[in-house]
């Protein structure tokens, strides 16, 4: 199971570079989004099977065999991410591609998105009911706890992309929906962030032996910046959320500096 966990991270890195080349590609090479959204969309389908096939193999191997709520496999949280992160680029696509085209990318998007969202609750019950029982995750496991904080802005960014989606497509959504979406997506992810940074505190508290598993504190905050931006955007531009994005920023900066300064070391050998 812990190997096909990690092998989620394959399909989430796909999906971002696609993001990506889609983002940059008409401003580096001139050329428009739609003329190529159809081979983006065959791209991404490439991605929805990974993400299909090994999902499916996670769930079958979590169901195989019970184990104790003192075992949980905190790694699985990696996996609403990846659903989540899969899903957006198809709601986008939607709106840019007509027929059978968009009507597959919207379906296989929402699925997703809606799939992805129930593992997450199911996974978050039972890390509350592992943390209740168990106490916070040992230092070996702790960085996957943070993947939870990615998931949030993920979300988020998906429900507020749907609700844009229905907009375009003469539904009346009312900008109040976009403020409480950002709104519950900030509170989650404040919440959640301060249990990372107990996590982190006790993760340096311990002195772990580096390992390549501490590159994992980098992408949670960067993901509160995200959120920060967000709510600075959809609530209200108050000063409060821009700095906090910036903080967080710089923090992660400094984490990011701090452990590629710890891999080069190792590196050098």
């Amino acid at each position: 199971m812990a190997a096909a966990t990690g092998w989620m991270a394959l399909p989430a890195a796909l999906v971002m570079l696609l993001n990506a080349l889609f983002a940059v590609a008409p401003t580096l090479l001139g050329v428009k989004v739609s003329d190529y959204v159809v081979l983006g969309f065959w791209a991404w389908i490439v991605t929805v099977l990974l993400v299909g096939v090994l999902g499916l193999q996670i769930m079958l191997n979590s169901f195989a065999v019970p184990i104790e709520i003192s075992e949980f496999h905190l790694g699985l949280f990696l996996q609403p991410l990846a659903y989540g992160l899969v899903a957006i680029p198809g709601v986008r696509m939607a709106g840019m591609m007509p027929g059978a085209y968009g009507d597959a990318a919207l379906i296989i998007g929402v699925t997703l998105g809606a799939l992805g969202t129930a593992i997450a609750a199911l996974v978050t019950t039972f890390a509350v009911l592992r943390f209740l029982t168990s106490g916070l995750p040992g230092p070996e496991s702790a960085p996957t706890t943070l993947l939870m904080m990615p998931a949030i802005s993920v979300y988020t960014i998906l429900t507020l992309f749907t609700l844009h989606y229905a907009a375009q497509h003469g539904v009346q959504v009312a900008p109040v929906w976009f403020k409480l979406i950002a709104a519950i997506g900030w509170g989650m992810m404040g919440a959640t962030t301060l249990v990372g940074l107990l996590i982190l505190i006790d993760y340096f508290r311990s002195h772990v032996p580096f390992n390549p598993s501490w590159w994992a504190f980098v992408c949670p905050f960067v993901a509160f910046s995200v959120m920060n931006s967000l709510a600075y955007q959809k609530i209200d531009p108050y000063p409060f959320f821009l700095w906090l994005a910036v903080g967080a920023l710089l923090f992660t900066i400094v984490i990011y500096i701090y452990v590629a300064y710890r891999t080069l070391r190792v590196l050098a050998g």
